[in-house]
């Protein structure tokens, strides 16, 4: 796109590391199978509880300090949206048409 533009705001990134410890060898199927704790559904279960339904950060303080949009600024990001080509976005990103 050779539009200019105004960078109204950006997500930004977060680096964890988790580490999720289970048994020296596999016990996912065969004679162990079910006895024990798998580690990967632990680690599935911890990444659920991070957003809510919405998609909302779940972790305590995490969008402290952050201010709600104003009036002003979401009739903005109405505007610019509203210019926006959404099908040739998703196919310069190769997202899937879900039509």
């Amino acid at each position: 796109d050779e539009r200019p533009c105004i960078c109204y705001g950006l997500r930004g990134v977060i680096d964890v590391e988790v580490r999720v410890k289970g048994g020296e060898r596999d016990l996912h199927s065969g004679v162990h199978g079910g006895l024990l704790p798998e580690p990967m559904f632990d680690l599935m279960s911890l990444c659920s509880t991070l957003v809510d339904a919405q998609g909302f950060p779940c972790i305590p303080g995490f969008a402290d300090g952050v201010r709600p949009p104003r009036s002003e600024d979401i009739e903005n990001m109405r505007a610019a949206a509203s210019t926006m080509d959404i099908p040739a976005v998703r196919q310069r990103l190769g997202l899937a048409d879900t039509h």
